[in-house]
Order: structure tokens, then sequence, then C-alpha cells
């Protein structure tokens, strides 16, 4: 039996403003939109705070990122939200 928590979509973003270049994934399609917005809340602060540490875009000459999905079953976006 399910309620549809554990089925989402994964949405491609771009922060695209140079010379930042970063992809981040976004997740849709959770039955809690609630459990849905702090997931991608946590995801964004996540990609601002590693473009920060890299020195901000005012001090770089560029920077590109990506992701990669992968399935855990230990469950760590229990842990997040």
């Amino acid at each position: 039996m399910t309620n549809g928590a554990d089925s989402a979509i994964i949405q491609e973003q771009v922060i695209n403003k140079p010379p930042v270049h970063v992809l981040y994934p976004r997740v849709q399609g959770l039955w809690d939109k609630r459990i849905q917005e702090k997931i991608n809340l946590v995801i964004e602060r996540k990609v601002n705070d590693l473009i920060l540490i890299q020195g901000g875009p005012k001090d770089l000459q560029e920077l590109r990122g990506d992701y990669e999905v992968t399935f855990d079953p230990a469950g760590p976006l229990r842990q997040m939200v």
C-alpha cells in the first residue's frame, strides 16, 4: 500500500548568472506539499552555501556545478525535514 509520498519527480533548476552556472534538483509531486517545500528549501540553501564557500559570485571567474540523484534506502531525506 502506498500513500503517494514515496514517489516524486526531480525537476532540474538552473542558476545561470555569470560567472555562476549551477544545476540543482527540485522535488515535485510529493503528496505532502509542506514536506516537499522543506526539502526544496534545504537543497536551495545548500546550493547557495556552496556558492558562497567558493567565494561568491563577485570573486569568481567561473563556477559550474551539477548534481546526481541516488536512492538511499536509509532515507536521508527523512532526517532533513
